[in-house]
Formats: C-alpha cells, structure tokens, sequence
C-alpha cells in the first residue's frame, strides 16, 4: 500500500481516496480494528485528512467470517460499517461504503445509504443511485499496465450527512492556518514589497491545511496557480 501511494505521488497521480477490505472473523471489535489500521495507513502514507477511507465489505467478508464460527448476519455487517465509518470520521479524515446493487437491495438500507457518501460497482452502466464515484468496469485497460484494470469514474453527487461536517472541519483547519499566517505577520498583496499574491495566500494556507498537496493545481477566479 505504501509503495503504491509514494509511486502514484512520485508520478503526479492524485489519491482521492483508499479502500479498506473489512474482515470481521473474531466479532464485532474487528470492526474497530479495521478503522484503526486503515487510518494508521493513511496517516503513515502522509495522506491528507481530504482523503477518502471507504468501507469495503462483500462475500468474502461473511464466507471468512463464517470460516472463523462467526455469524456475520446483515444486520451485523450494517452495524459494521456504521462501526468503521464513524471511527473513521472520528479522526477526521472523509468516509463512504463501497456497494453494488445486490449489497444495496440485500444488506444497506436507506440509513446506511444516506449517512456516507456512496462509492457503486455497476459494471453495467445503469448507475442506479447517487453516488460519488462509479466502478463502471473491472476489465478495462490503462497504457502502461499489462493487466485488467477496474476503472471509476467521479460522479460527484454527496449522499452522506456526514460530508458538511467532514468539509466544516477543513473549513475550520484552513482558517486557523490562515489566523496563524495573520499572527505571524505574513504579508499579502504588495508582491514588490515581499508580499504574496492573495491568490498565493490562500494557497499557502491550504497547504498548510493539508487540503491541497504541494504541486496540485490550484484554481482561483480564472486564473490558475500552481500544479
């Protein structure tokens, strides 16, 4: 995992977000597990508190569940997944569950559903909920790899209640670096005097947010700076 993060970084490819494949063998604190390991990867990877963690359960989850004598019942792998995306919003980073249509009619329901933003497996482009991003295939082809690869799409739709809360706390963490610029008497404007642009200066507070990551495009107004 950390190869894969410091080569995608390495080569100007953003990571919008990680997935954590949930194994709950032993009972109901594995699910807490699962949150605290894929939260340590991040943070371990320096991914920013904009990354997505999503909560991934499928088949196997129950098949090595039932493997290890637990009865992992729907009503549990909901319980689950409420498990894991709380503690993970928790620590601030963004959340959602990964789902396909039969994991939609047969396990979540409407809270589920409404509560985290949604990332949907439809490989056969009917895109039959709200989501933000869409698996639409698991054996497309990218330049470069000599493998089937999945491929998603951003569809960016929010289902979530929890994304205001999540982008309020951004919002928060961007004014106390722009409060601590301010303190630390960090002129804007007046480039010939040493100052920034205001542009540069909302920049430099979200970077130091770590909303933005040093390199990656900044758009403000019509122009562009930055990436």
């Amino acid at each position: 995992f950390l190869q894969y993060v410091k080569g995608a970084q390495d080569n100007g490819i953003a990571v919008p977000g990680v997935y954590h494949f949930i194994y709950v063998n032993n009972g109901m604190d594995d699910a807490v597990k699962n949150a605290m390991c894929a939260v340590n990867a991040a943070k371990t990877a320096g991914l920013p508190k904009s990354t997505i963690i999503w909560c991934d359960q499928e088949e196997d989850t129950v098949i090595q569940a039932v493997k290890h004598g637990f009865n992992l019942t729907t009503k549990l792998q909901r319980q689950v997944t409420e498990i894991f995306c709380d503690y993970v919003i928790s620590q601030g980073y963004q959340t959602g569950v990964y789902v396909n249509q039969d994991y939609i009619n047969r396990v979540y329901r409407r809270d589920i559903l409404t509560k985290y933003d949604i990332w949907l497996a439809d490989w056969d482009n009917n895109r039959y909920c709200d989501c933000l991003y869409w698996q639409t295939s698991g054996r497309s082809t990218i330049p470069g790899i000599p493998t089937y690869v999945d491929l998603d799409v951003y569809v960016g739709i929010h289902t979530g209640q929890h994304q205001e809360e999540t982008n309020m706390g951004l919002i928060d963490k961007f004014c106390d670096e722009l409060q601590k610029m301010s303190n630390a008497c960090i002129p804007y404007y007046g480039e010939g005097a040493g100052g920034i642009g205001c542009s540069d200066y909302v920049k430099e507070a979200l970077l130091r947010a770590g909303i933005i990551k040093p390199g990656e495009t900044f758009w403000a107004g019509q122009g562009q700076r930055g990436g």
